[in-house]
This record gives structure tokens, C-alpha cells and sequence, in this order.
């Protein structure tokens, strides 16, 4: 945790570490050595900093995820977490849209969240959760599918949308802003302004009409009233 009044200097550390880090070539004694005189804690907070952009990644495709595309998640987040049963990953994709869902109740959005907490604390083989002394910290075990995706849920759950867009082919995504109710894509835009547009012209539209019809009328009637003189 960073005390009180050193969180800009720890900020500044973290940034020139990541600086030093994109220099050094993927893989080299360069990156071991630079790690090894690094205080732990700032490696913790880069490796969380990181993590956190992976989850982002991890629960966006993971809820958009179609059968067809189970082969292509399970080769791209296989190397960032440890391999799972393809059963397992449709069971977190359909818990995962559950809790996407704003019709969800929370009280069911949570139950899902500890159901996989448990799920990975539990497991025999790997500790979900790991206490390293050089931390000074518990920490979620960063090659656990099921406790990042449960770190992904947490720190992304309020931002959770379903576009407006009955074609979009991505509909889960993350709101940028708490009234955006279509994603960005470019045809979802489209199609959105093409609603916004309708609802306007179904609200205001009518107006316009009847005062086009009302100006014609008294048009053709003082054209009827010349005549008749």
C-alpha cells in the first residue's frame, strides 16, 4: 500500500521503471537485471497495472466470445493465464453475461462473483490466492483464470453495457460514460443516430406537419376568398 504523501514519488518510480522495462529487449538478461534491483513492491504495481489492462481485455471477449471463437480465446488467454476446460470457459461466459446484465439483480450478480472466488480459492492443485513476504500483501494469484476473472468483474462491473444495436456483434462492452447506451463501433453509431433521429422526428415531427398543413389551408383559403370577389 502506498503511504500517505509518497504517492506521486511511487507514481514517478513506477513510470521509470516501465520506461527502463520497454527498452530492454522481451526476454533478455537485461530485463532479469533490472528486475532484480527494482523494489518488489514497485514490480507488484507494474505487474498490476498490467494485469488490470489484461482482465479489461479477458472479460470483453470472453462475454462476446461465440462458440466458434472458443479455439481462438483459448490459444490467445492461454498464455496469459493457465489452460482451462473449454466447459468451464462457457460456464464463465454465461455467469459473466448474467452479471453483464443491468436486469440482473445484484443480489445474483454477487452470488456469481463468489461462486467463482470459491471456485478458485479451492482448487488443490494452485493457490487462488498467494501472500508473498516481498509484497507485504495478499494478491490474487496473477496465472488464475478464475480469480482474474473475478478482479475483472470487480473493477468493471458498474461500466457494464449491452449495446442498443440488436446487430452489433460485440453487444457487451464497457460505457465510458453512466447515459451511453450503444458502443462505439461504427455501424452501432450509424444506427444510433439514424434512432436518434426517428425519436426526434416521431416527438417533433408531427408539429411540423400540422403547422405545413395549417399554413396550406389558409393558403387556399385566401386564394377561395379573391376568387369569390
Amino acid at each position: 500500500m502506498v503511504r500517505p504523501g509518497t504517492r506521486g514519488k511511487s507514481s514517478s518510480t513506477l513510470w521509470s521503471f516501465r520506461r527502463e522495462l520497454d527498452a530492454c529487449s522481451p526476454g533478455t538478461l537485461d530485463v532479469m537485471e533490472l528486475c532484480l534491483r527494482t523494489d518488489p513492491r514497485i514490480l507488484n504495481a507494474a505487474m498490476e497495472k498490467d494485469l488490470s489492462r489484461k482482465r479489461k481485455g479477458l472479460i470483453f471477449e470472453l462475454a462476446n466470445m461465440h462458440e466458434e471463437g472458443l479455439g481462438r480465446f483459448q490459444k490467445h488467454f492461454g498464455s496469459l493465464f493457465r489452460q482451462e476446460p473449454d466447459v468451464l470457459l462457457r460456464n464463465a461466459r454465461r455467469d459473466l453475461r448474467r452479471v453483464w446484465l443491468h436486469s440482473t439483480p445484484v443480489r445474483e450478480k454477487q452470488r456469481v462473483v463468489d461462486a467463482w472466488l470459491k471456485a478458485g480459492v479451492a482448487r488443490l492443485e494452485n493457490d487462488g490466492i498467494l501472500a508473498p513476504l516481498a509484497v507485504g500483501r495478499v494478491i490474487l494469484d496473477p496465472r488464475s483464470f478464475p480469480m482474474q476473472l473475478v478482479a475483472g468483474i470487480l473493477e468493471n462491473w458498474r461500466r457494464f453495457r449491452t449495446c442498443g444495436n440488436p446487430q452489433c456483434p460485440a453487444p457487451y462492452f464497457l460505457a465510458k460514460r453512466e447515459t451511453q447506451r450503444y458502443c462505439e463501433r461504427g455501424e452501432c453509431t450509424a444506427y444510433a443516430q439514424q434512432q436518434y433521429a426517428l425519436k426526434w422526428w416521431d416527438k417533433e415531427g408531427w408539429k411540423r406537419r400540422a403547422a405545413k398543413a395549417a399554413k396550406s389551408r389558409k393558403r387556399r383559403s385566401r386564394h377561395g376568398t379573391r376568387k369569390k370577389r
